[in-house]
């Protein structure tokens, strides 16, 4: 007598498949954006001594785009917003983040001035505004389903978010990318540079192999199963 044919089993196993298939192209797409993104920082730390930025640099700025050079503005720490979420040497630290005028233009752009620990950098707002050279990397905040959103009213801030940073210090003019110092020493003894990634961890392609392979296994284990004794019952 004929087997019934496994149409609950295949649904099944098809929403399986496509769903371990579809975790292989976001791996694969994983794998061209940080293969990208590693190309724009050896580009970026290719020269010792950065040139300094243009205002286009700061205006034109692209998703997934790194820019290393200097700029010099007027540094205000007395709006120093600290946002959480940050290791460093395996500790809990807090990443100061203040606006930088630039005066040679209209621009403000946010400048992640250096990590460190409460209640040592909480004095870093009673300092005064600075004059300073900044050198460090421009790159837009990549936005991530994992880190919370911000609550600006209550003092808490985990997304590195441009626009919410613009409201917050009601500066219109910004520049579309944030600025994270390599000369933090300049500024304050408890501060230390937020750390920079030159060589990035890229194991996608071996993430999007496993998944693919995992799929094609369900396949043939379906197959196997269910597919082989309908047809040999028929």
């Amino acid at each position: 007598m004929p087997c019934k044919f496994p149409t609950l089993s295949l649904v099944v196993c098809f929403v399986a498949v496509v769903v371990l298939c579809a975790l292989s192209i976001w791996q694969v797409e994983r794998l061209a954006w940080k293969t990208d993104l590693q190309h724009h920082l050896d580009q970026a730390f290719a020269k010792e001594q950065p040139d300094s930025f243009t205002v286009g640099d700061f205006q034109n700025l692209q998703a997934g785009q790194v820019i290393r050079g200097s700029v010099t503005g007027n540094l205000d720490l007395s709006k120093a917003v600290l946002f959480h979420g940050r290791i460093q040497d395996g500790k809990s630290v807090m990443a100061v983040v203040a606006p930088l005028a630039i005066p040679s233009s209209s621009l403000v752009v946010a400048v992640e001035a250096g990590c460190g620990v409460q209640p040592d950098i909480v004095k870093i707002r009673a300092l005064q505004p600075r004059h300073m050279t900044v050198t460090g990397i421009l790159r837009q905040p990549r936005p991530s389903f994992a880190i919370p959103d911000n609550i600006p009213d209550k003092g808490e801030w985990w997304r590195m978010d441009v626009h919410d940073l613009s409201a917050y210090w009601e500066e219109k003019n910004m520049a579309n990318g944030v600025l994270t110092a390599e000369n933090t020493e300049a500024l304050e003894s408890s501060l230390s540079p937020c750390p920079i990634e030159k060589k990035l961890r890229n194991d996608h392609l071996s993430y999007a192999i496993f998944w693919f392979t995992m799929a094609g296994i369900l396949a043939v284990i379906w197959a196997i199963r269910f597919l082989k004794p309908y047809l040999q019952s028929a």
